[in-house]
């Protein structure tokens, strides 16, 4: 009787911490797959009558808007909550939310009780020469 019960509580841990596996490595693949191009989507490069613009910059609101909707359709399988914030920087390093050159975005949720997701992305604008 008392191997019995050691079967099943080993069968339900190892299913758990399978599970907790499969759930991290989703989040994980969705934080990777912020750099396949989402955050390229908030770049102005282009003025409002179509001049090209000497140095692009980040759009704050479209930025976080096409980070969020990545989000939103790609976490909802794994996790129920999250938390995304984010800083935007000028080409010096210093906080600026009017033309960034530079942003930065911190994803937290919880996977289980015991395990937490926390990670930074970085995306900088550069001339290549």
């Amino acid at each position: 009787m008392g191997n019995l019960f050691l079967v099943a509580f080993s069968m339900i841990f190892a299913f758990s911490i399978f599970h907790q596996n499969i759930v991290y490595s989703g989040v994980n693949r969705v934080y990777l797959g912020l750099y396949k191009g989402v955050a390229e989507s908030g770049v102005i490069s282009y003025g409002r009558f179509g001049n090209l613009l000497d140095v692009p910059y980040f759009s704050v609101d479209a930025t976080k808007a096409a980070v969020n909707s990545y989000f939103e359709s790609s976490l909802k399988r794994y996790v129920q909550t999250y938390k995304a914030s984010y800083l935007f920087y000028n080409e010096n390093g210093v906080i600026d939310f009017n033309l960034p050159r530079s942003f930065s975005v911190t994803l937290k949720c919880d996977i289980s009780a015991f395990q937490k997701f926390e990670r930074v992305a970085y995306f900088t604008l550069q001339e290549n020469k």
